[in-house]
């Protein structure tokens, strides 16, 4: 079996605990239970559809040409990027010989990671957005947009595990009286 096929499999894996753990816990949508269909849409909508006042958000006029533009944009830069790291030219983070060799290879490398997932939650995006349904971003350009580490990894990077996370260990660790630096570090550990 492809790596691939084990990295895609294991992420619908940890969604769908995410998600059994949310609904358990009466965290999804108001609304979400209106009926069956409406139940199942959102339980496999990756990343989450947007919901408003008990209701889906459909999808504006141009989210469609807009998510496919940036779809094929991030599928366009990963063959870029792997091009250049399959290339031979020697920017492999280990075992090269100079500081920039390891360097470039490491930032050439986090892109790759960041684009591969990109564009995993970019197709699950389109098709709830082809079903005329809004979806929330999984990414904000956590790479060519933040200003710091801690802008990337905890307000730009994979926004929808983060919003698992905040609602599934966060809140209910603040709601049962722990402080925000023990709440923060059970929920980066769990």
């Amino acid at each position: 079996v492809a790596p691939v096929t084990l990295f895609v499999v294991a992420s619908l894996g940890m969604t769908g605990f995410f998600k059994t753990l949310q609904a358990a816990c009466g965290l999804f949508p108001k609304g979400s239970d209106a009926n069956l269909a409406t139940y199942v849409q959102c339980f496999l909508a990756m990343p989450p559809q947007r919901w408003s006042k008990g209701k889906v958000v459909r999808a504006a006029p141009g989210e469609m040409i807009e998510d496919v533009t940036a779809f094929l944009t991030q599928f366009a830069m990963l063959g870029a990027v792997l091009s250049l790291l399959l290339s031979g030219a020697g920017v492999f983070p280990f075992g090269s010989s100079t500081h920039a060799a390891r360097l470039s290879g490491t930032i050439l490398h986090t892109w790759a990671l960041y684009l591969f997932l990109a564009i995993l939650t970019g197709f699950g995006g389109l098709v709830t957005v082809a079903g005329g349904i809004s979806a929330e971003e999984a990414f904000n350009e956590p790479l060519s947009s933040s200003r710091s580490f801690k802008e990337t990894w905890g307000e730009r990077w994979n926004l929808v595990v983060h919003g698992f996370l905040k609602s599934l260990v966060y809140k209910p660790a603040r709601a049962a009286g722990l402080p925000a630096l023990v709440a923060t570090v059970l929920t980066f550990v769990s």
